[in-house]
């Protein structure tokens, strides 16, 4: 092998390695939106009888 055939090999498993950690960082994303979506329904959760007041008092 040659200088150039190293360097470039090298640079080849650097790719590799970029490769593999955006697919780490996709599953980590994937992983937050259940855990986002359930603070989001707790945070509705708090507010949805205070809305339902409003809504509903102008319909009795």
């Amino acid at each position: 092998m040659n200088e150039k055939e190293i360097v470039h090999d090298r640079h080849k498993g650097n790719d590799d390695a970029k490769k593999g950690n955006s697919k780490v960082n996709i599953y980590k994303i994937l992983w937050l939106l259940p855990i986002v979506f359930a603070i989001h329904n707790m945070e509705e959760l708090l507010f949805l009888e205070e809305w339902a007041k409003e809504v509903f008092a102008g319909r009795s």
